[in-house]
């Protein structure tokens, strides 16, 4: 008898043990790594129509790499960190630089790289990428 109690017991746990059939929500790093294309450009929160973009690619790996063509080619390590809003570029490097994330989802991606010169004063690009 006891061994029907205990064989029972385990059948209402296992039914009542509620099966989660949602998928995980993907984590920042997961959402980021693929290459992303320039849908549109500001400089200084102005649109920037006079170049083409249509060649640039930004390419987030899940080894937290990264390859940007803008025509150039750049190649390095990538971090984010402060909940995603702050994405570190070759952390600890002389050219380490630091990207405001304004947006990010599996459909859009929204960076502002902010650059000093002595000549032109303080310049913000915000780019509106996408898959």
């Amino acid at each position: 008898m006891k061994n029907i109690a205990f064989i029972l017991a385990l059948f209402a746990l296992a039914a009542c043990k509620e099966e989660s059939t949602d998928p995980a929500e993907p984590t920042p790093e997961e959402l980021i790594s693929r290459t992303w294309r320039v849908q549109s450009v500001q400089v200084n929160g102005q649109n920037e129509d006079a170049a083409d973009y249509s060649n640039f690619q930004f390419t987030f790996n899940a080894n937290q790499t990264y390859r940007f063509l803008n025509p150039d080619e750049q190649q390095g390590s990538w971090q984010l960190i402060a909940n995603a809003t702050l994405l570190i570029l070759d952390q600890g490097a002389e050219e380490e630089q630091q990207v405001a994330v304004f947006g990010l989802s599996e459909t859009e991606l929204t960076l502002e790289f902010t650059e000093e010169s002595d000549k032109l004063g303080t310049t913000r690009t915000r780019f509106s990428l996408t898959p």
